[in-house]
């Protein structure tokens, strides 16, 4: 269940050292063109749940229905394309972060 969302800044110049750090390793030949300090970090709450895809997947290694998996993974596409269509991307969708109930 959703609880809430919102959008955060991080302080200036919070990215800085990691920035200098990848412009010092870069070969001689190459170099940054630029540095934008525009990020925002979007985070979502929500209700914690006990399961998740990768847990069901490791506790049912009997044969599966078919029909509930095509169903699942058809929800699991609508919902990216849904984000998607949406200006939206999920940088870490793994079976341990899509949530059972």
């Amino acid at each position: 269940r959703y609880f809430g969302s919102w959008i955060e800044r991080p302080p200036q110049g919070w990215q800085m050292r990691k920035d200098l750090e990848m412009c010092l390793s870069l070969p001689p030949n190459n170099q940054m063109v630029h540095v934008s300090d525009n990020s925002v970090f979007f985070y979502i709450q929500m209700q914690h749940y006990n399961g998740s895809l990768k847990n069901w997947i490791s506790e049912n290694q009997r044969p599966r229905d078919l029909v509930r998996m095509r169903t699942w993974f058809k929800q699991i596409v609508e919902a990216v394309e849904y984000m998607h269509d949406n200006g939206l991307i999920h940088r870490n969708l793994k079976p341990s972060n899509i949530l059972f109930d």
